[in-house]
């Protein structure tokens, strides 16, 4: 039973990931969203398992949350425009910013 939910949520990361950089571009935020849903995700199929409980909740829940927590104050930095992950190298691979020695003789 948790082995499908493995593959079930691994394919449903991919997608989601695979149209996040389609959409925003920035491995930065992809890589926040996946540690995100990698840490939601395996706060719900520890669950599924009989693992040793630390309070309410199992070792392996405890490191979910503080991934989540992490991942998704980034998220929220992204979203909002505090972070940036189109630095002036981004720019400049995609031609938006002007080269680093421009040519004197133009």
């Amino acid at each position: 039973r948790a082995l499908l939910f493995y593959f079930w949520a691994g394919g449903l990361s991919l997608g989601g990931l695979l149209f996040a950089f389609t959409r925003w571009g920035g491995a930065g935020r992809v890589f926040a969203l996946y540690a995100f849903s990698y840490s939601l995700f395996r706060f719900l199929i520890t669950f599924l398992r009989q693992d040793e409980l630390y309070g309410p909740f199992s070792q392996a829940q405890w490191i979910a949350v503080a991934i989540g927590l992490v991942a998704g104050l980034a998220l929220f930095l992204f979203w909002t425009g505090r972070l940036s992950t189109r630095t002036m190298h981004w720019r400049r691979a995609r031609g938006q910013a002007p080269p680093i020695n421009p040519d004197p003789s133009d």
